[in-house]
């Protein structure tokens, strides 16, 4: 609807309560063409107590639809709340279309003189400056207007203006554009800014509020120093990692992460994927494939969850064929072996009361049931299996004499995936100084004849001299031992295995939001993190229809955390691996601090005896790490 729109016009009728208080209240507005037809309809989603709090400097959400009730855009403001709850730190406010797309982000500038902003890209690059009027006391005329400028100043390619009519207590936000054809994802990031002026200014007494609440902060030497610290902290720079985007809620709390907990502390090089269904689709799946390989070419991938198609999936996304797990399809490329451990956290029960240290599982993530080939028997007959080498003779073996209809599978391994999951294993030991315990349900198979060489020839001596040790036990016998240990150990798996006794630990432990997940390749060099759940479909269909989620992002934080540490030890760097830990350290004080999601707080509580006020929000949550993770890197 804004493609050839010359001007766009936002008008609201303000609430009673506005206009007879300070307190804002959640707001409507009508977006109009030049023409005056209504282009959306834009309604406000905000907390009563931040809009109590906070007024016009609250967190919010904006929902445009169009004139069928379709969302088209949302916009979302997080609290800016910087050290001693101080709100002259820079408001930011994002842009989204549906289904969770992040156009980008428009974000307040730290002038004291004036109210600037700047319009930036998913991937924080300046797209756009709005520059507005000189304000030296936080004031601004009846009539303002803001220019809105190219990145080097030098092209005006559009202004945002208001005009208010008192007699009617309505003002118009007018957004003109020099040119009528401008992309329209670029129109929607002005639409988006024009909504962040709006907020922030209070129009009712034309104060640019930040900018008054940081003349006042000015006045304190303890804000103004928070203030000063905020904007001269210098950045840590960072080697190459492929960013791999996801899915559905996963993928809103993935572009949050970055916002909040990376970008504004680290100058990294990201080489971003898009492995989204959507695009996975457009694509014929080529983009998993071309982000393996980039992961193997620079050594750190770090993945958001992604949606793996079924039938469902397939007529909700239109998609052209079912397409396979994208991280099977990584896995297979890479090699090497899915390590799971729990993030513990002493306020979080523990099913298994014992389990005091981690149990790291280490999946061997190749083939057996994953790449079988089974089939339905139809009826009575011969199921043979076959071998025909290179050269020599064909083998076959009878497997089964049906009687009537039945099923059947095969399914197979190789002795180099074996090798390179016995070494990955005991290296990823030798790193945790855990002992290694191999799990097999059949002692004829050579899982454990190969580790058991490997061990002797290659680890033997680093294990004895770490005080650790290497052991085989049957599946059965492991399990009953795990469950009755104080935990403190690496166990290696078969691929099924592995997938089943992840989950069951992860929940042991207490919660499957609270465990990582590290791909690690047999050549100690490549690793890929992941969140080890997967895309958080429900809370995601609640974020579209505007209502309140509380999703726990520690499992993909902690993907960022682990595959930061791993860069910083290829690259020697002590500084990333100093905000890594940190990083962790904070997401884990938090909850310990009683900050939590609601998962999290029903793990305390129970469900039945979880009340509001024990659990944050999603965005909340978010903001309360951020400010954390500052406070923590500022000591």
């Amino acid at each position: 609807m804004l493609r050839a729109q010359p001007s766009i016009h936002i008008q609201q009728t303000f609430e009673l309560t506005d206009n007879l208080s300070s307190v804002s209240s959640e707001n409507r507005y009508t977006v109009r063409a030049g023409t005056g037809e209504a282009l959306f309809y834009a309604s406000e989603t905000s907390s009563k107590n931040n809009r109590l709090i906070w007024g016009s400097s609250r967190p919010f959400s904006m929902h445009l639809t169009d004139k069928t009730n379709q969302e088209s855009l949302t916009l979302h403001r997080s609290m800016g709340v910087g050290p001693f709850c101080c709100t002259c730190v820079g408001q930011s406010l994002q842009v989204w279309t549906p289904p969770g797309n992040l156009l980008g982000y428009v974000e307040e500038g730290y002038s004291f003189t004036t109210c600037d902003f700047v319009v930036l890209s998913s991937y924080k690059e300046i797209m756009y400056h709005i520059c507005g009027p000189k304000s030296y006391t936080g004031y601004l005329p009846k009539e303002s207007s803001f220019r809105m400028l190219s990145p080097d100043y030098l092209t005006q390619v559009g202004t945002i203006s208001r005009s208010w009519n008192s007699d009617v207590s309505m003002y118009t936000l007018n957004v003109y554009f020099a040119d009528q054809d401008l992309d329209v994802k670029k129109k929607a990031l002005f639409l988006g800014a024009a909504f962040l002026i709006q907020i922030i200014t209070d129009w009712n007494r034309n104060t640019c509020t930040s900018k008054a609440v940081a003349a006042v902060a000015a006045t304190s030497d303890s804000r103004q120093k928070a203030k000063s610290m905020r904007i001269t902290m210098s950045k840590i720079r960072a080697g190459p990692v492929v960013d791999i985007l996801g899915d559905e809620m996963t993928r809103i709390i993935w572009d949050l992460i970055k916002e909040k907990l990376i970008l504004p502390f680290l100058d990294i090089e990201l080489h971003v994927y898009d492995l989204g269904i959507e695009n996975r689709d457009a694509t014929d799946d080529r983009v998993t494939v071309e982000c393996a390989e980039a992961v193997k070419k620079y050594n750190v991938g770090i993945k958001c969850a992604t949606i793996t198609p079924d039938e469902k999936r397939v007529e909700e996304f239109k998609l052209k064929q079912m397409w396979k797990s994208p991280n099977g399809t990584i896995r297979n490329i890479l090699g090497g072996t899915v390590f799971r451990e729990a993030i513990i956290c002493r306020n979080i029960p523990r099913l298994v009361t014992g389990w005091e240290k981690p149990i790291i599982i280490g999946r061997h993530a190749h083939a057996d049931q994953y790449k079988a080939t089974d089939f339905v028997v139809p009826g009575a007959g011969k199921l043979e299996l076959k071998f025909t080498p290179q050269s020599g003779d064909t083998v076959s073996f009878v497997v089964h004499e049906y009687k009537g209809p039945g099923v059947a599978l095969a399914m197979y391994n190789t002795d180099a995936s074996i090798t390179d999951f016995a070494h990955s294993s005991f290296k990823y030991a030798l790193a945790r100084k855990y002992p290694l315990y191999l799990s097999t349900k059949n002692t004829i198979l050579k899982n454990s004849d190969i580790f058991e060489d490997i061990y002797n020839r290659d680890y033997k001596k680093d294990f004895e001299a770490a005080g650790i040790w290497y052991e085989h036990r049957l599946i059965d016998d492991m399990v009953a031992y795990a469950m009755k240990s104080e935990g403190g150990f690496v166990w290696a798996c078969k691929n099924y295995d592995g997938d089943v006794q992840s989950d069951s630990v992860a929940q042991g432990y207490g919660s499957l939001g609270l465990m990582t997940s590290v791909l690690v390749c047999p050549d100690g060099k490549t690793v890929e993190s992941e969140a080890a759940h997967g895309t958080v479909t429900r809370h995601y269909r609640m974020y579209q229809q505007g209502k309140e989620t509380s999703t726990n992002p520690i499992a993909s934080i902690f993907a960022w955390t682990r595959g930061l540490l791993h860069r910083a030890k290829l690259d020697n760097n002590a500084e990333l691996k100093r905000f890594a830990e940190t990083l962790e350290k904070v997401c884990i004080d938090t909850i310990e601090a009683g900050f939590m999601t609601k998962d999290l707080a029903i793990c305390i509580k129970g469900m039945n005896g979880v009340k509001r006020e024990d659990y944050l929000e999603t965005f909340a949550f978010m903001d309360k790490l951020a400010e954390n993770l500052r406070k923590a890197l500022a000591k």
